[in-house]
C-alpha cells in the first residue's frame, strides 16, 4: 500500500481502476503458476469486466453452468477440483499450468508429428534421388526374398460369394464348425485341443482383473501370484504338472491344502516358505497324502453314521 500511495502521489493522472485491473491480471497469472485457487478466483472477478470472453453470451452460459456445478458438488470434491485445477509438470512450485494450456501444448506437439503437405522442394529432392530410391527398394526386396517381377497373365480376383464358399469348405474340412456333431472337445484350426477354461474366458479374465486390483491396490500385497488363463489343453497339463511349477506356485498350492487341514498340520509346516523348491515339492506330496487320508477317514465316518 505504501508503494501504491507513493506511485499515485508521483503520477496524479493514473487511473486507479485500470491499475487494479492490471494488478488483478498479474495476480491471476501468479495464482495459476503457484496453484492458489482463492487468489485465482478473486483476481478473475476483478478483471472480469474487461475479459472479452465474458462478453460473449455462449461463454457467459458456460461460466454460469460451471459455477452452478461447483456449487452443487460436495465440499470435499469441490476442494479437490479447485486444488488440482492446475498442474506442475516440472515439479517446481512456481511453474503450474492450467489444464487447457497443457492440452494445447500436447496438441501442438502431436501436430508436429503429422507430415506436411509435399512442396516443390520435396518433389525436387525425390526426383534427384529417384535412382537411389529404386536401388534401396530392390535391395530391400532381395533381403526379404520378394520377387517384384510382373506376372504374365492378368490378375483375377474371385467374387465374394465364391470366397465365402471356399472358406466354409475349409472350415468343414478341418471340422472346426460342425453343429450336427456335438463334440466334447474343441480344437483350433491348427488342430490343437482347446482348454475348458476358454469357454468361460471372459468371466475368468474379469475375475482375475478384479482379484489383481484388490490384492495390489487395496490389500497392498505386491507378492501375490496370478496365473495366466490356459488356451490349449497342453498348457493346462503344463500348469497342473507340479514339476513345471515355480516356487511361488508350489507355495500357493501348499497354502490351499493347509487351509483345509487340522491345526497340528499347520503348525508342523508353518515354516515351509523358507524351504527350497525341491523341498517344497516333497512337502506338497506329504500334505496331499494327509489330505487324501483325512478325506477317506471322513467318508468312512459318514458311511458308518448313515
Amino acid at each position: 500500500m505504501n508503494m501504491l500511495k507513493a506511485y499515485v502521489e508521483l503520477n496524479w493522472e493514473i487511473d486507479l481502476k485500470q491499475f487494479a485491473i492490471c494488478q488483478a491480471i498479474i495476480n491471476y497469472r501468479k495464482a495459476i503458476r503457484t496453484n492458489d485457487p482463492l487468489l485465482k478466483r478473486a483476481a478473475r472477478r476483478i478483471f472480469s469486466p474487461i475479459w472479452s470472453a465474458r462478453r460473449h453470451p455462449i461463454y457467459r452460459l458456460i461460466e454460469i453452468a460451471n459455477e452452478i456445478q461447483l456449487m452443487q458438488l460436495y465440499p470435499e470434491i469441490r476442494e479437490v477440483i479447485e486444488k488440482y485445477c492446475v498442474v506442475s509438470r516440472s515439479g517446481i512450485y512456481e511453474q503450474h499450468q492450467g489444464l487447457d494450456a497443457i492440452l494445447e501444448e500436447l496438441n501442438k506437439m502431436l501436430k508436429t508429428l503429422i507430415p506436411p503437405v509435399p512442396q516443390y522442394h520435396h518433389w525436387k529432392i525425390a526426383a534427384r534421388n529417384c535412382k537411389k530410391f529404386f536401388e534401396l527398394r530392390s535391395n530391400l526386396f532381395k533381403s526379404i526374398g520378394y520377387n517384384d517381377l510382373p506376372s504374365s497373365g492378368l490378375r483375377t480376383r474371385p467374387e465374394s460369394t465364391i470366397e465365402c464358399q471356399r472358406f466354409r469348405i475349409h472350415l468343414r474340412s478341418h471340422e472346426f464348425v460342425d453343429p450336427a456333431n456335438t463334440r466334447t472337445s474343441c480344437r483350433s484350426l491348427g488342430n490343437d485341443e482347446l482348454s475348458d477354461q476358454l469357454k468361460n474366458f471372459t468371466y475368468l479374465a474379469k475375475q482375475a482383473r478384479k482379484n489383481y486390483i484388490v490384492e495390489i491396490f487395496i490389500n497392498q500385497n505386491s507378492s501375490s501370484f496370478f496365473r495366466k488363463i490356459p488356451i490349449t489343453k497342453q498348457e493346462v497339463d503344463m500348469q497342473d504338472n507340479e514339476e513345471n511349477m515355480t516356487k511361488a506356485e508350489i507355495s500357493l498350492k501348499i497354502e490351499t491344502f493347509l487351509e483345509q487341514l487340522s491345526e497340528t498340520a499347520r503348525k508342523k509346516y508353518s515354516g515351509f516358505r523358507s524351504k527350497k523348491r525341491d523341498e517344497l515339492l516333497s512337502i506338497l506330496q506329504e500334505i496331499k497324502c494327509l489330505f487324501n487320508s483325512d478325506n477317506e477317514f471322513n467318508n468312512q465316518d459318514s458311511l458308518e453314521n448313515s
